[in-house]
């Protein structure tokens, strides 16, 4: 079972983080409240509810731009061992204070940092879900070059169109359509095995590997 941290130290790391979207003051007001990091809130996420019915248990998986974590604390208590990357080291120093207050098990499934894992490290599922949007198309390709003898599949999520702009400007990506969204991919040297539109979760879907 995950374990709930101390609140006001999450709101006091909360302080020192950059605006974001996930930053906002209703997410403020609700970890004020212990409801926008609670795990019954996160275990029924769409992401994660959709990575559990597609992934097998047990595997290595790298979440590129976790933020504080918390879906990927959802995943290590479902038995997933979880490298998570994220640039912004205030989101990196939440996501490690929460992690350790949990059981010796959980801690053992889950890494944060704000580096890329080490070149031996290898991972069956490269786990980029609300990421790419963040990320100029320009950077893409080298990501996507950097991580591909290192990961076997990329599960890949955005947001369509608008959907989750709070006009801060922290989406510099939009896409109308799945096909402008595969076609950026394709470019930057994703091989695309599947996509989907999923209006449930308001996002696209693609699955790619590097050949």
């Amino acid at each position: 079972m995950l374990r709930n941290p101390d609140w006001e130290v999450v709101k006091h790391t909360l302080q020192s983080v950059p605006p974001e979207h996930y930053m906002h003051n209703w997410f403020n007001q609700d970890v004020a409240s212990g409801g926008a990091l609670s795990w019954q809130r996160w275990e029924k996420h769409d992401e994660v509810l959709f990575f559990l019915k597609e992934t097998p248990r047990e595997l290595n998986v790298l979440d590129y731009g976790c933020g504080p974590g918390m879906m990927d604390f959802t995943l290590a208590d479902k038995d997933y061992n979880v490298y998570g990357y994220d640039i912004d080291e205030h989101v990196i120093t939440m996501a490690n204070l929460i992690r350790s207050v949990q059981d010796p098990i959980i801690k053992d499934r889950l890494v944060f940092k704000t580096s890329l894992p080490p070149a031996e490290m290898y991972f069956e599922v490269c786990w980029m879900s609300h990421t790419l949007e963040h990320i100029p198309m320009e950077e893409w390709p080298f990501i996507f070059k950097k991580l591909r003898n290192q990961v076997l599949l990329f599960e890949i999520a955005v947001p369509i169109g608008h959907g989750y702009d709070n006009g801060d400007g922290s989406h510099v990506n939009f896409w109308e359509t799945l096909e402008s969204l595969t076609s950026a991919l394709s470019a930057s040297g994703l091989t695309i095995r599947a996509t989907a539109t999923d209006e449930t979760a308001w996002v696209y879907r693609v699955r790619g590997t590097m050949e």
